[in-house]
């Protein structure tokens, strides 16, 4: 796991007008390249996972790609969610995220106050 400055409103969809920015950060800094699984972003008052990403192209797998997450709900005033492209599952909901890492394995949960899951979590394993 590595964390790689702050991501603030990178890949929020509910700002149409960072939706180029998104995709061209993301293919920016080469996150799949550099071997980056997750990339957490907080900050914004919603809920948001990607598609698998390798720059600025939807991957069938999570294989080589990297998949970025706004869990930012913690308490005040939920902002509006939207989708993308790469949008795995968006939501207007305050959350709790959980992440799980042992040495081949990386498991993403999130969670609404109520404590029902919410879609999209994951587990990646490597070799």
């Amino acid at each position: 796991l590595e964390r790689i400055g702050p991501l603030d409103r990178r890949f929020r969809v509910a700002e149409r007008r960072d939706l180029r920015e998104a995709v061209r950060f993301g293919a920016l800094i080469g996150a799949a390249q550099l071997g980056i699984d997750l990339v957490l972003n907080g900050h914004e008052h919603e809920f948001e996972i990607t598609k698998p990403l390798v720059g600025q192209n939807v991957m069938p797998s999570m294989d080589n790609a990297t998949v970025y997450v706004v869990a930012g709900g913690a308490g005040a005033e939920l902002y509006g969610n939207g989708t993308g492209f790469w949008t795995e599952y968006s939501e207007k909901t305050h959350n709790a995220a959980i992440v799980r890492v042992r040495r081949d394995q990386l498991t993403f949960e999130a969670y609404r106050p109520d404590g029902t899951t919410i879609p999209g979590g994951f587990t990646k394993t490597k070799q």
